[in-house]
């Protein structure tokens, strides 16, 4: 039998993995071997799963490379920023820079691409699924593994798409920028399924 990963990609309170939990029965599976990648520093990722023996947790975010990054700790005001639903501000800044309260805090990022041909390289039969909840980063870590090629190596993705962060939050719910949403999130899954890897949008 061959390994079977599964790549959870902003775990945050480890709702997604619960859920596709229920569904693939994933959790303490001696079959499937979970990464859950989360880089907010307020989540205590061990907490999450206390009795799980499959899950490696990587307090990192996913990104096209190894590198350090500055990370945006949202909240409602001061005194509750404790980044749930936060964003890397390389990502965010373009499109927003100053959409709420936020303090910023310095975290590790890897390189997918590479994170995922190390998998590879230890199981070639290796069957990758991959969640993706990274808050608007979803577009530039998936045209990077498409860049590498190493999109190939993962059957299927579920993505949570945030083509709305690139639109001010009052603009949001215009027709014309609603449709212009559409068509980014849109344009984002034609270029995975061209490389003929399944994707569904999540959520």
């Amino acid at each position: 039998m061959y390994m079977k990963v599964f790549l959870d990609c902003g775990t945050n309170m480890g709702q997604g993995l619960n859920e596709f939990d229920s569904k693939l029965k994933l959790i303490n599976q001696s079959d499937w071997k979970i990464y859950c990648f989360e880089p907010n520093p307020c989540i205590g990722l061990t907490t999450l799963f206390p009795k799980a023996t499959n899950i490696t947790y990587l307090q990192k975010a996913v990104w096209i490379k190894n590198t350090s990054l500055e990370f945006r700790m949202q909240g409602k005001d001061a005194d509750n920023l404790n980044g749930l639903g936060s964003k890397l501000e390389v990502v965010d800044k373009k499109y927003n820079p100053g959409n709420c309260r936020f303090k910023l805090e310095t975290v590790e990022a890897i390189d997918l691409s590479e994170f995922i041909l190390k998998l590879v390289k230890e199981d070639s039969n290796v069957e990758i699924y991959m969640k993706m909840d990274i808050e608007g980063a979803e577009f530039e870590v998936l045209q990077h593994l498409i860049d590498t090629n190493t999109i190939r190596y993962i059957k299927e993705v579920y993505c949570e798409c945030h083509g709305r962060f690139r639109f001010a939050l009052e603009d949001q719910k215009k027709p014309e920028i609603k449709k212009k949403i559409r068509d980014i999130e849109n344009g984002l899954k034609q270029s995975v399924e061209r490389e003929n890897v399944k994707f569904h949008f999540w959520i």
